[in-house]
């Protein structure tokens, strides 16, 4: 019996020493890669939105034949990703009431995207690229004309009328038109 003990310990033993040598073998023969470190950084869109030549703390009365210096401006901050912009103008009254009053002279570096209800929406004319340095766009418009025709009444009508303008932004990439990147932004 402590023949066969010392046959399968003799056994055992060169079995061990050959998988150690295998796998000593297979150790010699592999290789490794150094790690590479992706860093993924986050894209933003940044606007601001400015009136330069609207004063707030004037008193501006609803004159027939009246001219209201308005210039609604987007910028696009630095080191935006390329993006649409645009600009949503709301009228608290009727649209067609408030455009038989009010002459606006849009801009031509913007375009009429859509009207919704009492909303006009316009697009910058080109996507706005990325740049180190904030890009200033042209005014949404630069001026309110209030018509000549304008009576007691309708100037009562237009009492509580309001022009709010809004800014939107998203990045260009991953839409194909304005349509699309307006359809996602207004959400």
């Amino acid at each position: 019996m402590t023949n066969n003990r010392k046959k399968i310990a003799g056994l055992l033993t060169i079995g061990l020493l050959l998988l150690v040598g295998i796998a000593g073998t297979f150790a010699y023969l592999t290789d490794k890669t150094a790690p590479k470190v992706n860093t993924f950084t986050v894209g933003k869109v940044g606007i601001t939105l400015t009136e330069p030549k609207w004063d707030a703390a004037t008193n501006h009365k609803i004159i027939p034949g009246a001219v209201l210096e308005k210039d609604p401006t987007i910028t696009v901050t630095a080191n935006s990703e390329t993006a649409y912009v645009f600009a949503e103008l709301a009228f608290t009254d009727s649209l067609a009431k408030y455009e038989s009053a009010v002459t606006i002279n849009y801009s031509s570096d913007w375009t009429l995207l859509k009207t919704d209800g009492n909303k006009k929406i316009y697009v910058y004319k080109t996507t706005v690229p990325t740049k180190s340095t904030d890009t200033v766009l042209a005014p949404v418009f630069g001026q309110l004309t209030f018509a000549n025709t304008l009576t007691a009444a309708s100037l009562e009508e237009l009492k509580t009328a309001q022009l709010t303008v809004t800014g939107y932004a998203i990045q260009a990439s991953g839409f194909a038109d304005a349509t699309a990147a307006w359809s996602e932004v207004s959400k």
